[in-house]
């Protein structure tokens, strides 16, 4: 009996494990539509821009626009992250033309507003943190590169800032279509692991992150630029807190009142957040009673109830995001009415095209062709007809008249001698002088 019952504790603390992991929501947004709470914020963050205000939507926020180009866009969380051991989910998209350049990053420093504010991995001066740059190095199509700096190198006058990453991957991130899914975890016992679209990009077991620091996402576009939208970040922790373990020796009364005060604590922590750790594995032989076994059991049922808890409202808040999306969806849809007004002018068209198909293609035309030579014959004979006519009365009305023209000659020829007689009478009768 007591191997039976060790072995389904084990069997429940493995499961606890993996729902572990529990949302931080004052270091996420984009789990609900819409997004922000009254369309100027998002809950817990801080969006701000140099040359533009980065644009809310329902479902995303525009950090960068697609025009103009050379623009900045940031996002800060308001608080501090306090877990060791947690994971974040950046969901992002970069959409512009063939030539258009930019960069995001996703920095986890100390001070980070204050100190990183809108700056690039490139304009940045000493921060304490770690800086996650997707951009298009090197002339690639895209890929994902790790920085790290403990507050003592200056990025900005750093001749060759590129030589400072400690890891990157290939990624073409641009114009899919689709939003693209960045993932940073951070364990003391793991390190630090990056993936993106759920494949490993790099990791390393010997960096370690310290807690206390604040998440922040930055972009900037170049001339043409890069338009980068950020759908959601979902950042989750795992405790490391233990329960206490259960106790070897229990008294009779502590074992008839325990299961009832248990099951009203359970009852009162539904609506609760509750840590979900993993008990403490101890030495079968140290529960040499059935109160003891029971108890060790009781408490890995109860943790597993949590993680089940957790579960179920994890998938409820993405239930609600999805009827609120589905909603949106049906709103933005024509009405029933519209859609059967446009169904029956397609209808009406269709008709008539295969009427007019049909009258083409069974049609005899042959009568109409022959009128219609018919009638090109009467034209051609009437214009034939009369045109000789027509042409012989308007060149003997516009020709000129030759005897008209005789007699003006004429004329001017007699004017000429009348004037010429006149001339020598006068001039003969004028008295002649001599020297």
């Amino acid at each position: 009996m007591r191997v039976f019952i060790l072995t389904a504790a084990h069997v429940l603390a493995f499961a606890s494990t993996i729902f572990a992991q529990s949302l931080i929501s004052d270091l996420s947004f984009g789990q609900t539509s819409p997004l922000a709470d009254n369309g100027a914020n998002i809950p817990g963050f801080h969006v701000f821009g140099e040359g533009h205000v980065p644009r809310l939507m329902s479902d995303r926020v525009i950090l960068t626009p697609p025009h103009p180009g050379n623009k900045r866009g940031a996002l800060w969380a308001d608080k501090k992250n306090t877990a060791t051991d947690w994971k974040v989910d950046l969901d992002f998209r970069a959409n512009g033309p063939e030539r258009a350049g930019g960069n995001l990053q996703l920095w986890y420093v100390d001070s980070g507003k204050a100190l990183v504010s809108l700056s690039s991995i490139y304009t940045v001066r000493k921060f304490d943190g770690l800086a996650l740059v997707i951009d298009t190095h090197g002339g690639t199509s895209g890929s994902i590169r790790g920085f790290l700096n403990d507050g003592t190198r200056d990025h900005r006058n750093d001749p060759n800032v590129d030589a400072l990453a400690f890891g990157h991957c290939d990624y073409a991130y641009r114009n899919l279509g689709r939003p693209s899914k960045l993932t940073l975890k951070s364990s003391p016992s793991a390190g630090l692991q990056v993936l993106v679209d759920d494949r490993p990009c790099f990791s390393s077991d010997k960096i370690s992150l310290p807690s206390d620091y604040y998440f922040g996402i930055t972009a900037a576009s170049s001339d043409p630029p890069d338009s980068f939208e950020v759908f959601k970040m979902s950042t989750y922790s795992s405790s490391s807190n233990s329960p206490p373990p259960a106790q070897n020796q229990y008294q009779p009364q502590q074992e008839r009142s325990q299961p009832q005060s248990n099951d009203n604590k359970i009852n009162n922590n539904d609506a609760a957040n509750v840590p979900i750790t993993e008990p403490k594995d101890d030495d079968p032989t140290t529960y040499t009673t059935s109160a003891a076994q029971f108890a060790d059991l009781h408490n890995r049922l109860q943790l597993l109830s949590h993680a089940v808890h957790n579960l179920f409202r994890e998938i409820s808040a993405h239930t609600t995001a999805e009827e609120a999306r589905y909603n949106q969806i049906l709103k933005q849809l024509p009405s029933a009415n519209t859609m059967n007004n446009l169904d029956h002018r397609v209808q009406n068209i269709e008709l008539m095209i295969s009427a007019l198909k049909k009258e083409i293609e069974s049609g005899d035309h042959k009568g109409q062709f022959e009128r219609l030579h018919d009638k090109l014959n009467v034209a051609h004979e009437r214009i034939t007809e009369h045109l000789p006519q027509t042409l012989a009365r308007v060149v003997s009305s516009s020709a000129p008249r030759v005897g008209l023209l005789v007699g003006v000659v004429v004329v001017v020829q007699v004017g000429l001698a009348a004037a010429y007689v006149i001339y020598k009478r006068r001039r003969s009768q004028v008295p002649k002088k001599y020297l």
